[in-house]
């Protein structure tokens, strides 16, 4: 009887053991490399996030670079407010400035802004009397005219106090030397001399070049001939006292004599004549104080 081909094969269980054996180490392999993979993917991740966080921050360094570089260029001219350039000139010689850059932190090294103020040339104290004209000029003795654009182009010739007696250049100037002419005489006070000043630095408006103009005030004599009636001849050894009728006062606010007091005393000479000091205008009255 033949025998059964699979009856005479033996039957052995190592093989199935070392089968299962390579099959778990692959297993274990495969996760050894999973576990691998994921830590080579998270150190990339961490070099990558660190290489993108230097390069923001070297981003806000050159953006805060380009913020001082801007503010730096604040200093210089970055608009217009005023000004003219050449459509700002005019006939008979008269002449404008350039245009003339306002902006935040304005500092244009070559022009200056000019603050002005009519002052009592005694007690420097400032008239305030609006309308007082003036007009500028340069060293070439040419009139300067000067111009302000917005909302609409004016072009100013003349220039006028406010009521506090003074008043802006409505644009700045070139640096040198000019001069204001006054064209108006303020209530009491004689014409002021044409009053220079030198531009030497940039100024601002915030911090602007002063130029005081020293106006005098206007003072009189009172004069007196003493005659005899009948002869029609002088008369000497007569004196006469000044007295001030009202308080005077100036524009500039200062009180140069109270109601009563005696200003001065007029002497007369041999001929009968006599005369007084310069007085500040006002009422006065004459009392006689020496009789021939």
């Amino acid at each position: 009887m033949k025998k059964n081909r699979r009856e005479e094969e033996p039957v052995t269980f190592w093989k199935s053991a070392v089968d299962m054996f390579s099959a778990l180490l692959l297993v274990v392999l495969m996760i050894l490399m999973l576990f691998m993979l994921n830590v080579l993917e998270n150190e990339e991740y961490t070099d990558y996030f660190s290489k993108n966080s230097d390069r923001e921050e070297t981003i806000i360094d050159h953006e805060e670079e380009d913020i001082t570089i801007v503010n730096d260029s604040d200093k210089e001219d970055i608009g217009s407010a005023g000004g003219g350039g050449d459509d700002g000139g005019s006939e008979d010689g008269e002449t404008s400035q350039p245009e003339d850059g306002i902006g935040i932190g304005d500092q244009d090294l070559s022009k200056a802004a000019v603050y002005a103020v009519v002052v009592d040339a005694e007690t420097g104290n400032a008239l305030e009397e609006q309308g007082i004209l003036f007009e500028l000029y340069n060293a070439e003795n040419t009139r300067v005219v000067l111009n302000t654009y917005y909302p609409e182009m004016i072009r100013y010739e003349q220039f006028t106090t406010t009521a506090d007696g003074s008043f802006y250049l409505p644009e700045k100037v070139n640096l040198g030397t000019f001069y204001f002419k006054e064209l108006t005489e303020p209530v009491g006070y004689d014409k002021a001399e044409d009053t220079s000043f030198i531009l030497e630095e940039a100024y601002d408006w915030s911090d602007p070049y002063i130029v005081y103009i020293p106006v005098s005030p206007s003072k009189n004599t009172i004069s007196v001939q003493l005659t005899d009636s009948n002869t029609g001849d002088g008369i000497t050894g007569a004196s006469w006292k000044v007295i001030a009728e009202e308080d005077i006062v100036t524009v500039d606010g200062t009180t140069r004599a109270v109601k009563g007091d005696v200003v001065d005393t007029i002497e007369c000479d041999e001929n009968g004549y006599g005369e007084s000091t310069e007085l500040y205008l006002g009422k006065y009255k004459l009392q006689q104080k020496d009789i021939p």
